[in-house]
């Protein structure tokens, strides 16, 4: 029998992770009489054909899954300093978030009361 030789590298999973993994493996060797497999042959071949099927959905779930808005902040911070701006969508956000108006101070709008009615007073009191 010709003996392989293989690179192997060990990482960290969840306790969920790996327990599911314990079940894959439960799974498989019960019945398999002509093998065994173990936890890394089964997180090993998981990965690889993800790997090979794993699109621009799956990206997209993991990224959303994994958001860390801290993160985003600094990597944002980050090239704001490089470039010496920021976009104009955050700084709207961020002005907003100081309570500063664009513009500068904001008129006072008149509240409707019932002696208001489409423009016009009404001398009764009642709304039209």
């Amino acid at each position: 029998m010709e003996e392989k030789e293989e690179l192997v590298t060990k990482i960290t999973i969840t306790k969920q992770a790996e327990e599911a993994v314990s079940q894959i493996v439960a799974r498989v060797n019960e019945g398999f009489d002509a093998g065994r497999v173990t936890r890394q042959d089964v997180a090993s071949w998981v990965l690889t054909r993800f790997n090979e099927t794993c699109g621009d959905g799956d990206v997209h779930q993991i990224r959303a899954e994994f958001f860390n808005e801290i993160a985003l902040l600094e990597n944002i911070l980050k090239k704001a300093k490089l470039s010496g701006s920021v976009p104009e969508e955050l700084k709207l956000a961020l002005m907003g978030q100081a309570n500063i108006s664009l513009g500068g101070a904001k008129k006072n709008k008149r509240g409707l009361t019932n002696k208001l009615t489409n423009g016009q007073h009404d001398e009764s009191g009642d709304a039209a």
